[in-house]
């Protein structure tokens, strides 16, 4: 039994060394995990990441919604050239946050972007969406092929909208916090379930075993059967078409 993390700043760990902390979620039962970035000045050390833990690490390179501001003049020029120097990279995270930033025409031009890179290169877009159901309203159809909702938290009726468009959705424990969790649990299809920690921030990457089986007796499934198709979901979003 094994677990991919979907959803994990490992630039941001202060508490390990590199080769300590990839050991950590190898005990863990974590072989594969996404590294994301969040800005520019983040790219650098998730590109090292990837480089290091070749076998392990997925990069994933964009401007979180909290960063769209001052952005250097080429970043996106920068972030075309890592999608390219690095061809198994996904891109994340971006998208809306509107309760921490006001400025919706910034966060619109940035998510463009990412979305107009996404199709070029193929990718898939991991997006960040606090507040934001009446922006995603406009990108339904705009969206690529994969894409993901990271640490969804929102409604089943957004839920439903996430499927319909070919989504898939990426839970961390504070799902449980979610009055609609259990329907939104046992709504979502097989096929389009992701775990992550949002380590060191939202989440444990140790708690990945327990959320999994926890799913698992929602959706009446063992651990094993609930790890396995949850492991194959994320080893398609990290394959580029």
């Amino acid at each position: 039994m094994h677990f991919i993390d979907t959803h994990i700043h490992l630039q941001d760990f202060t508490a390990f060394e590199p080769k300590t902390l990839m050991q950590k979620l190898s005990e863990n039962q974590i072989d594969k995990c996404i590294c994301v970035s969040s800005q520019p000045e983040d790219w650098p050390k998730v590109s090292s990441w990837a480089d290091n833990f070749p076998a392990a690490v997925v990069p994933a390179f964009a401007v979180h919604p909290w960063y769209t501001h001052n952005l250097p003049t080429n970043w996106a020029d920068n972030l075309e050239n890592l999608l390219k120097t690095y061809s198994h990279a996904l891109i994340g995270e971006c998208g809306f946050d509107t309760l921490k930033n006001q400025d919706i025409s910034a966060q619109q031009q940035v998510f463009d972007i990412h979305i107009n890179l996404a199709h070029t290169y193929r990718r898939t877009l991991l997006i960040h969406a606090v507040k934001a159901q009446s922006l995603l309203e406009h990108y339904w159809q705009k969206l690529p092929q994969k894409f993901v909702i990271h640490s969804f938290n929102g409604s089943l009726e957004l839920l439903k909208q996430i499927v319909k468009a070919g989504g898939y959705a990426a839970f961390n424990p504070k799902i449980f916090k979610n009055k609609q969790s259990v329907a939104i649990l046992q709504y979502i299809p097989d096929d389009r379930i992701l775990l992550e920690s949002d380590a060191p921030y939202q989440s444990s990457f140790e708690n990945l075993a327990r959320l999994c089986e926890k799913i698992g007796e929602i959706r009446n499934k063992s651990l094993e059967e609930m790890s396995s198709l949850i492991y194959a979901n994320s080893m398609e979003i990290m394959h580029n078409d």
